[in-house]
Formats: structure tokens, sequence, C-alpha cells
């Protein structure tokens, strides 16, 4: 049998279980808001956009956030769906998550009016 050097041992096991602990540590917990792991289609932006007859560089913002909200959401928590929150109540639940997820001024406005937007066309209402 092989033996592995402290190196390798460190890279291949030890980091690797490190990382697992430390990263979720400044995640957010997800405030009880339930969700899966993708956009509900007729919540995509695209379709939103569609519904509401909103312009191209509308359209174009929310794609933006709606990635945003796809990809920095969703590495602490189940994403919710946009029609799980209420539209009046998606501006305080980005706020409240910008800084764990590191999203910069425009990018909270962007995924704000994504999640407001899709809210309103999809019945979100709780």
């Amino acid at each position: 049998m092989k033996r592995l050097s402290v190196p390798t041992l460190l890279r291949a096991f030890v980091l690797p279980v490190l990382a697992a602990l430390v990263v979720p540590a400044g995640c957010a917990t997800g405030g009880g808001v339930g969700g899966g792991g993708t956009v509900p289609a007729a919540a995509r932006a695209e379709a939103v956009a569609r519904a509401t007859g909103a312009d191209a560089a509308t359209s174009e913002r929310w794609h933006r956030g709606e990635l945003l909200f796809s990809s920095r959401c969703q590495r602490c928590h189940a994403l919710p769906t946009p029609a799980s929150i209420a539209p009046e109540r998606w501006p305080i639940e980005v706020q409240e998550m910008a800084r764990k997820s590191g999203l910069d001024g425009d990018q909270v406005a962007q995924v704000t009016e994504y999640l407001v937007a899709a809210a309103r066309a999809t019945g979100g209402s709780h």
C-alpha cells in the first residue's frame, strides 16, 4: 500500500473537511422560508417580463437579478420561490441577506426588483 505524504493528506482530506465546516458558518439559516433549488418556470425573469410587458432593459435587469438570486442565495440555503413571500416583504428579506451573500448595492437592487416583480407576476401574497 502506498503511503501518502502529509501535504497530500492535508489537500485530499483535511482541507475539504475544514472548508465544509467553515463555509456554512458565514451563511444564513434561511429564516424558515421554504423553497427548492431552482426558480419555477413561471417566475423566471423572461416569463415575468413577458407577463408584465416589461421593456428590454428591465427584462435584462431582472435576468441579472434572477442569476444573482440563484447563485448567491443558494450557496447557504434552499431558494424560496418568489411567490412564497409577499412582494412588499422582499426588499426587507433581500436587505437582511445582502451582507451575508456579498451583494453590492446595485446587485441588491437587481435581486430585489426581480423578486418583487416575480412575486407579483406569480401571485405572491403570503
